[in-house]
C-alpha cells in the first residue's frame, strides 16, 4: 500500500473522529463501517477503525478480531 493512500485513511479516520465527538451512540455505527470496508475490500481500514475504537489494542489483536468478522461475514454469505 503506498504512504499516500495510508495518508488519505488517516485523515477520513481523523474527520470522523471529530464527527463522533459530536455524536450519541456512535459505538453502534463501528462495526457496519467495518462491515462496510470489509464488502468493499478495504481490510486495512477495517483494522484502523477497529484500533481507534479500542485504545491499546495492539495491530496484531486488531487484525485478529477484524479475520473474525470477516469469517462470520463469510459464513453468513454477508461477502
Amino acid at each position: 500500500m503506498s504512504r499516500g493512500l495510508v495518508d488519505v485513511y488517516k485523515r477520513q479516520l481523523d474527520e470522523v473522529r471529530e464527527y463522533a465527538k459530536k455524536c450519541r451512540g456512535i459505538t453502534k455505527e463501528v462495526n457496519p463501517s467495518i462491515k462496510m470496508c470489509l464488502r468493499n475490500h478495504e481490510k486495512v481500514k477495517a483494522v484502523m477503525i477497529y484500533r481507534d475504537r479500542h485504545p491499546g489494542i495492539g495491530l496484531k489483536e486488531a487484525k485478529d478480531a477484524i479475520d473474525m468478522i470477516e469469517a462470520k461475514m463469510k459464513v453468513r454469505r454477508e461477502i
